[in-house]
């Protein structure tokens, strides 16, 4: 606030760019006058109930014409607007022993109260909404006090401030002596009955509250605009006000949302954007914060990672999303993929296990078998083809299944089988008559022995009971005609 518009104000002068309505004595203020003009509305305004560029024109003040610029926002007496083209006033007045009643104000008994305060009339607001009220205040440098009494609240009508009711009413909203240097900014927030119709300001000349300043802020040989007023016996302090809005809290509420999860192909990159949706303030102060550092309102992806966005509106309101972008790598063919699975010739009808590329991100298989599993199961020679396909590309690899002579080689050993399965028995090619075979478990208890192994293949079992899923280790000693034993030691997997 203070560097925005706010679509959803419910003020409508909130920067004070037409003369305002300020009550003074049961009077208010129309239009800046014709310079012309040499009746006292004009000198009402300037004297105390608000402040405007309009002053600006010296012509306007036969009273005290050469001073009128003094008095122009930004002017050399008077600061110049947070925003727009003036700002309204509030004096509040102090009574006491030693300052009694100035008897024009003894009639409507604003003693000890404010001699001038700002309305907005005509609202219309929410039953049991939660609104805020913002504005900005400083001291009136023309004023001889400070007050840090200022109030806000609700009339129930629209007509004269003596004979409204007030239904809501925020005291003592100032924390602090408002400054002579610069503008503060003031928040707060109110539940609404659904009765107010009138916004009002409003000081209260407590004594404790009411200090004189330190020097006056105006040059002593100037006289005071208000005619007597340094024969007085009241003294007043004078506060500032600009900017007011007045808002929904929850027209403050809002999101950002990024895409959903992503997969890209390698190669590809994702632009991420963050739109705040359902921020229903036009506010030109939106930041924006990556998780890569950067402070832009788009940001360009190129690599696997996790994105976050947070953004802030007035460096108060905020709302965060996150995006999880990875890419999806070219398929990794294993073996014997592009090479040649050997089989021997002698372990009859086997099948052979193979297994296709892994997915990362999931995907579709389809082998020249028919299966559509990432596993297949081969035994007859031949070419055999699989094709991958993923949301990024379509591949595929062979591989020949082929035959050989195992017995004039060394012994054939399968690394796994699969017990009730497509390979259900643990079938060694090439083994001579007389092989001697041993297996035993993680434990080095021999759960398989043959003296003679040929044609007894191993079906998992241990005393007829089937072994879990595991690795075994085996030890193989056979035979070979016109050549040393053979003697191994390996492992074999059963897979369940």
């Amino acid at each position: 606030m203070g560097n925005c518009l706010t679509a959803q104000n419910l003020i409508e002068n909130s920067l004070f760019n037409d003369i305002f309505d300020v009550y003074y004595l049961g009077s208010n203020i129309g239009v800046c006058p014709h310079p012309s003009f040499s009746g006292g509305s004009h000198k009402k305004w300037a004297n105390g109930g608000g402040y405007h560029l309009c002053h600006g024109d010296s012509g306007q003040f036969q009273l005290w014409a050469p001073y009128a610029y003094r008095f122009t926002p930004g002017g050399s007496h008077m600061p110049a607007t947070k925003r727009g083209l003036g700002y309204g006033n509030i004096i509040t007045l102090q009574c006491g022993p030693d300052y009694p009643e100035f008897p024009v104000f003894r009639s409507i008994n604003r003693c000890g109260r404010s001699r001038q305060f700002i309305n907005y009339s005509n609202l219309n607001l929410e039953k049991d909404s939660l609104y805020v009220v913002e504005f900005f205040y400083r001291t009136n440098p023309f004023a001889r006090f400070q007050s840090r009494n200022l109030t806000y609240g609700f009339y129930s009508d629209s007509v004269s401030l003596h004979d409204s009711i007030v239904v809501t009413k925020v005291n003592d909203v100032l924390d602090e002596y408002p400054s002579y240097d610069e503008w503060k900014h003031h928040r707060s927030f109110f539940t609404s009955t659904g009765e107010e119709m009138t916004l009002f300001f409003n000081g209260e000349g407590l004594d404790s509250l009411i200090k004189q300043t330190d020097s006056l802020r105006i040059p002593p040989y100037f006289p005071s605009p208000i005619r007597g007023h340094h024969n007085m016996h009241w003294r007043s302090a004078g506060t500032l006000i600009d900017d007011v809005h007045l808002y929904k809290a929850s027209d403050t509420m809002f999101t950002v949302t990024l895409p959903e999860d992503t997969v890209l192909c390698l190669g590809d990159s994702l632009w991420l954007h963050a739109e705040p949706e359902g921020f229903k303030l036009e506010d030109t102060v939106t930041t924006y914060e990556w998780s890569t550092g950067e402070t832009t309102q788009s940001i360009k992806v190129t690599e696997t990672g996790e994105y976050w966005v947070e953004v802030r509106i007035n460096h108060t309101y905020w709302a965060r999303d996150t995006i999880v972008v990875e890419f999806e790598p070219y398929p990794e063919w294993p073996k014997p993929f592009g090479d040649i699975l050997e089989q021997c010739n002698d372990v009859g009808s086997s099948w052979e296990e193979v297994n296709g590329p892994e997915l990362k991100h999931g995907g579709l298989y389809f082998w020249s078998t028919g299966s559509d599993e990432q596993t297949a199961y081969v035994s007859e020679p031949g070419f055999y083809w699989l094709e991958v396909q993923t949301p990024c590309y379509t591949e595929s690899d062979t591989f020949e299944l082929k035959q050989i002579n195992c017995i004039e080689s060394d012994p054939y050993i399968p690394s796994a089988f699969t017990p009730g399965g497509h390979n259900p028995l643990w079938i060694i090619g090439g083994l001579e008559q007389g092989a001697r075979v041993e297996v035993f478990d993680r434990w080095g208890q021999r759960v398989f022995h043959s003296e003679d192994y040929h044609n007894n293949w191993w079906d998992g079992t241990y005393n007829g009971a089937p072994l879990p899923t595991g690795v075994y280790t085996y030890r193989i000693v056979a035979p070979r005609e016109g050549r040393d034993p053979y003697d191994e030691i390996g492992t074999v997997t059963i897979v369940r």
